[in-house]
Parts: structure tokens; sequence; C-alpha cells
């Protein structure tokens, strides 16, 4: 009765054993840990908008004597914005294989991951991640890097050591500085003096005022300039106005000298006897009467002596001096007439 009962133990023992075979080889699996990892940051006090930058060293052990199931897959996904994967396969210190991808998640073949003990000795994954920490609330717990390996039908295998998870937490949202304000430019501005002051100032045959005279805003470049002034000499000159800067004139006036009037009040006492005394030929008068030629020289001679006294660059005479000339002239026109 025991062998029997030892019989039928051993009935069940094998169909079990067999099954647990056929499900080892139907569901091969490879344990993976990471060797090394770089992180840029604070991973548990991130700012929204701030890079980030993962770098990590996974290595792939053998198991059932092979790196990876042929029909398996190790998928990488990360939460963060404007996502850039770099992964390269390394086979024996070998670089294999080198893709970038920009994507939050991506998946590579169990194919390429696959290598035999007698093919190869290690198998390696480069990974790095690079993104920006996305506008969510404070608080709010963000996946920077999951890796995981899934089977033919795309379920996570459930234990531990085949799956990866970098977690960070956001702590402060991004605030943007405030923009400089734009600096105003300094105005354009011509300043004239003259001495005397009072003077009329002319720009481009342009009145703008009388000394001294600011004018704003002016277009820079060059300019004509004319200062004038009674009783003296025009002043003239080309200027060159610099934009935002105030370029400045003094201009130092020359009186017009007193005696520079007389050359024109001779010309003009020349013209008026010439014309009034009836020219040398009249003088001498009809045949007969000598000396009646000279009977206008009173006229002429108050005309003279009125002009003269007027143009002759001396001080401006008084109201009643002006009046006294005017009659007495008047007076020589009187006399002239009744002789």
């Amino acid at each position: 009765m025991a062998r029997d009962d030892h019989i039928e133990g051993i009935k069940y023992i094998v169909p079990l054993a067999f099954i647990l075979l056929i499900a080892g080889v139907a569901t091969p699996a490879s344990a993976f840990h990471i060797e090394w990892e770089r992180t840029s940051g604070a991973p548990d006090s991130l700012t929204t908008q701030e890079n980030v930058t993962i770098s990590e060293l996974i290595r792939f052990e053998y198991l059932n004597g092979s790196t990876f199931p042929e029909n398996h897959f190790v998928r990488c996904r990360s939460d963060l914005d404007e996502v850039r994967w770099t992964y390269e396969i390394v086979v024996d210190g070998d670089l294999r294989l080198r893709e970038t991808i920009r994507a939050p998640s991506f998946t590579i073949s169990g194919f390429v991951l696959s290598y035999h003990e007698h093919a190869a000795q290690s198998m390696m994954i480069n990974l790095t991640v690079e993104g920006k920490v996305p506008e969510k609330p404070v608080g709010t717990e963000i996946a920077l890097l999951k890796v995981w390996q899934v089977d033919p039908m795309g379920a996570t295998l459930p234990e531990s050591h085949y799956t990866y998870l970098k977690e960070g937490k956001i702590r402060k949202k991004f605030v943007p500085p405030a923009p400089e304000p734009t600096p105003t430019p300094a105005p354009t501005i011509l300043s004239i003096s003259s001495m005397p002051e009072g003077a009329l100032v002319f720009v481009d045959d342009r009145v703008e005022g009388t000394t001294p005279c600011t004018i704003r805003d002016i277009r820079a470049g060059e300019h004509t300039v004319s200062i004038n002034l009674t009783g003296h000499h025009t002043w003239l000159s080309s200027i060159d106005v610099e934009g935002s800067r105030t370029t400045r004139i003094s201009a130092i006036l020359q009186p017009v000298p007193k005696e520079e009037g007389i050359p024109v009040i001779g010309r003009v006492i020349e013209a008026v006897t010439g014309v009034f005394s009836g020219g040398e030929d009249e003088k001498a008068g009809p045949e007969g009467e000598e000396g009646k030629g000279d009977e206008g020289i009173p006229v002429i001679g108050g005309i003279v002596e009125f002009i003269t006294g007027f143009f002759s660059g001396e001080d401006e005479p008084a109201e009643g001096d002006m009046d006294e000339r005017l009659a007495r002239l008047a007076e020589l026109e009187i006399e002239d007439d009744s002789d």
C-alpha cells in the first residue's frame, strides 16, 4: 500500500514539475539593476520650467542563458515636458546601437537586447533623459524616469527588479523676472546764445526765436544757423548737431562801425546835388546872366544838411531837432520860389 501511495505521489509531482518547467521557458525574464545614476538639480525640490537631466547605466543579468528575452520589451517614460531621450546599447564594451527619440515614452525591442552567454559576457544600456518640469500645481509628484519590462502581451512583470522609478516633487512655480525697462534715449538739443543777447535766430532759414534760444528734438545732422541783431554783423555758420546730445553755440556779435555808413551818404549827396543843381553846364546860366546857376545851392545845401544829419552815423536826432530841420528845409524852398 505504501508503495502504491509513493507511485501515486510521483504521478502528480512529475506533471507539476513539467508544468513549472514549461512556464519557466514560456515566460523567461531578465532582472536588471542600475549601476549608477546622475541627476541635475534636486528631484525633491523642483521648480516648474526647470531643466532636468537624468543619466543612468542599466546592467542586465544573465537569466536562463540570455541577457534578455527576445519576445519581451523595455519601456521608458517621463512626465517631463519637451522630452529628449538618448540610449546606447553596449555589449562587452562595444557600442552596438545608439538612438535619439523625442517623445514622452518609447520602447526597446527585446530582439536588440538578447545575447546568449556564449555570444557576450555583459550587456548594458546608457540611458539619458532631458526635459523641463511641467506647469503643474505645487506639491505634485511626477515620474522623472520610469524603466520597466513587459511581456509579449504588454503586461508589466510584477517583481520590483523588473521596474525602476525615479520620482520628483514640484515645490514652487517659476516666476519670470520683470522685464527691464527700455531706456529712453536722450533728446537732441541745440542751445544758442549770443553776446549781446536778443538776437534773432534762424535755423535752416526758419525763425526759432531770440537768444538765448533752446531748440529741442531737432534732427541730428548738419544745420545752417544765422544770428542777426540790428547794428551788428550777421553771424552765420554750418553746425553739425549730434543725436541724443546737447550741442551748444555761443556767438559774439561784432558791431557795425559808424564810419561804414559815410561812403553811402556821400553817394546819396552826390546823386542829389547832381539832380537838383542842374549839372556843371547849367551853373553859368544863360548868356549874359552869369552867376544865376548857383541860385539852387541854398536848397541843395538844406537837403544835404538834412540828409547828412540823418544818415551820417551820428546819434539819432531828437524829435524837436528833426522838426527844426524840416522847417529849415521848407524855408529854403520858399526863398527859392520867391527869387
